[in-house]
């Protein structure tokens, strides 16, 4: 069965030969990307739009969140807390602290360099990754969410202009689109959140699919922009180290989780409607970009899981000891 699929998967090689009618066959011809297994462009579009509508749902919730915040705190003078980060910052690089924008200007610029890296390099599966990033983006800032709706710090950044808000639901999209900003979304920083993930990208997916020096000395240059862009969210007293500290160890700690989940046998299989969830959102991934351990019995080939019954039955046939060959 597994070879079977392995053999209906439509390489990249093979895309320029494709009739305008075989995009149903699981290619998409904007990106000139294939994907394994049975499934369809319409397959992978229904995938990439769940991911999109989730991230788009969880920075709706953090809109809300930070206004409701930021009425909360309206009217409370609050001083800004000690900070151990801002005291080194304003030693080392005191003009550094009057860039306003640097904190923006820095994420921004290191997330379009990797989206750009990944986007043009033919060599990855492009659409599951944004995908997965859209994914794991949407969950963090669910998350930040209930912390900015549970408690509220001194925002140390004293230049943030405080607004008249309205209706609340309707300004969320304001602040969703960044048309307005709030002032008491402090803890944690989803400036931080955005360059950690683009950070990660590039190190599972560029530097671990072709480990060679030059991609080796790209992921080094964007992890190198990616500690500017904390210290220029720090120097500028946008956020607390903490904010900074927290918000890069939870994404640390939800990307190996992820990753781990859909390359293990066991949590694909057995976990409920999570691992349901999983086999059909990792659907038509490729096996040559790293997603699944090409050893794992419990992938075939075009990285879909196959029943349990099958799974059992690959473990106890690896585990079987070869039949040794009766003597000459």
């Amino acid at each position: 069965m597994a070879a079977d699929r392995h053999d209906q998967a439509i390489s990249i090689a093979d895309y320029e030969a494709l009739e305008d009618g075989d995009s149903e066959k699981g290619c998409c011809r904007i990106v000139k990307e294939c994907f394994c297994g049975e499934d369809t462009w319409k397959d992978i579009q229904l995938r990439m739009w769940f991911s999109l509508s989730w991230l788009l749902f969880a920075l709706y919730v953090t809109g809300v969140t930070n206004i409701v915040a930021d009425k909360r705190t309206k009217n409370l003078h609050l001083k800004r807390l000690p900070d151990l980060g801002f005291e080194i910052a304003d030693k080392l690089s005191p003009n550094w602290a009057h860039w306003d924008t640097a904190a923006d200007t820095t994420v921004g610029c290191t997330m379009v360099l990797v989206l750009l890296r990944v986007m043009f390099d033919s060599s990855l599966q492009r659409i599951t990754i944004l995908r997965r990033v859209l994914f794991l983006n949407g969950c963090m800032f669910l998350l930040r969410s209930l912390v900015v709706s549970s408690t509220n710090l001194p925002n140390p950044f004293q230049k943030c202009d405080r607004i008249e808000w309205g209706n609340t639901f309707v300004d969320a999209f304001y602040v969703m689109f960044h048309i307005k900003s709030t002032c008491a979304d402090v803890f944690y920083s989803g400036h931080t959140v955005n360059v950690t993930l683009a950070a990660l990208t590039m190190k599972e997916y560029v530097y671990k699919t072709n480990g060679d020096w030059w991609n080796w000395s790209q992921v080094a240059f964007v992890w190198f922009c990616t500690f500017v862009a904390y210290y220029s969210i720090v120097v500028t007293n946008f956020h607390y180290t903490i904010d900074v500290e927290i918000a890069l160890t939870i994404v640390f700690m939800l990307w190996d989780y992820y990753h781990t989940w859909i390359r293990s046998p066991f949590l694909m299989t057995r976990m409920g409607w999570r691992s349901d969830f999983l086999t059909w959102f990792e659907g038509g991934a490729r096996r040559d970009t790293s997603y699944f351990d090409s050893r794992d019995p419990a992938f075939n080939h075009s990285g879909v899981l196959e029943s349990e019954e099958e799974v059992a039955n690959a473990m106890v046939t690896q585990q079987q000891p070869e039949a040794q060959q009766p003597p000459v």
